[in-house]
């Protein structure tokens, strides 16, 4: 595949007018099977870089590899009928990961940025909604065209998504999502975040500090000087957009993000139907008291998108809070990719 970039490498795009390659067993722009001497390609106006960048696997490879697994085949109904099942089948499986086609961790980020991207654009309501699961098949699908190609890539990306996410937060809140550990709604919160950081001086503990008193206003000094503590430990007393982003991520994966955590006590007092889960109505009504400029059809067309993605009639706490944060927007390496997505949701 070629990928072109007008912004000196920071995003690559597909350049048009792949198809699929049944020798390379994925879609391809310039393969030996498709031209033997040479072939004329017109770049994009204000193209800086090109990346080039071969095929992962071959199709005898991968057809061997399909025939030796189908006893134990990881997402082989995931389309169709059986797409809930997709992440816990797959992230929770205990596949050698030597039967895999092994994956760099630069294309599984690069095919996390593009996931993380669709997802915030359902969520925003700029492209069509459907479950993350069925969302997530039909990527994999149009990446490799073939059905039983495409099951295989979803299945390798899958297995590098969890070989990978020590690595990346940004990986392992997708992980989280997919295996409803987190709420999609998520993602918007920590974009947010992205977008405050690249506009705040962050370069000492000072603006750091400085920092929590604007974002987390509602904490007691204490809680904020033991706030400080903890960064400073977990960063090693080295602060940056970057390590501030880190450690952000950090308390959401681990469930301790203070926002998140202080919106989770305001909603409880707005629970009426069912012990720990909210309406769409019930939340909107809510977000519409504390938020006071936020626009109450758009709330709840937000609020149903996020539970479309999530196949959900009702709403935990924990995800209001969520959703909530998200919306908030007056309220208010990982850096890299989380960058990368912003861009991709900007220019859609």
């Amino acid at each position: 595949m070629i990928y072109t970039s007008s912004d000196n490498g920071r995003i690559f795009e597909e350049l048009p007018g792949a198809d699929m390659c049944h020798s390379c067993a994925e879609k391809t722009l310039l393969c030996p099977h498709k031209f033997r001497e040479s072939r004329l390609i017109r770049l994009p106006q204000n193209c800086t870089h090109i990346k080039i960048c071969r095929p992962q696997v071959h199709l005898s490879a991968v057809q061997a590899k399909i025939e030796a697994s189908k006893s134990m085949s990881l997402v082989g109904t995931i389309h169709g009928n059986h797409t809930a099942k997709i992440a816990q089948r797959s992230l929770d499986s205990t596949r050698s990961q030597s039967g895999a086609t092994s994956w760099a961790m630069e294309l599984c980020v690069s095919v996390t940025q593009q996931l993380v991207a669709t997802i915030v654009l359902q969520l925003e309501g700029k492209s069509k909604i459907s479950q993350i699961q069925d969302s997530v098949w039909e990527f994999f699908r149009k990446r490799y065209i073939q059905e039983e190609i495409s099951r295989r890539g979803l299945e390798d990306y899958l297995c590098a998504l969890r070989r990978y996410a020590p690595d990346s937060q940004v990986l392992h809140l997708l992980g989280s999502i997919l295996t409803h550990d987190l709420d999609p709604s998520i993602l918007c919160y920590v974009l947010l975040h992205i977008e405050s950081l690249l506009v705040s001086p962050l370069s000492d503990l000072g603006h750091f500090q400085f920092f929590l008193q604007k974002h987390y206003q509602f904490l007691e000094e204490t809680e904020r000087d033991s706030l400080l503590l903890e960064f400073t430990v977990y960063s090693e007393k080295c602060v940056s957009p970057s390590r501030v982003m880190s450690f952000i991520l950090h308390l959401i994966l681990q469930h301790r993000e203070p926002l998140i955590i202080e919106c989770q006590d305001e909603l409880s007092t707005h629970l009426k139907t069912q012990t720990g889960h909210l309406t769409v109505e019930e939340l909107a009504g809510a977000l519409d008291e504390m938020c006071l400029r936020t626009d109450k059809t758009q709330m709840e067309s937000f609020i149903q998108r996020s539970l479309t993605l999530t196949g959900r009639n009702l709403i935990t706490l924990h995800s209001s809070a969520r959703i909530l944060k998200s919306r908030m927007t007056d309220k208010f390496s990982d850096l890299h990719i989380l960058c990368n997505v912003l861009h991709l949701t900007k220019i859609n």
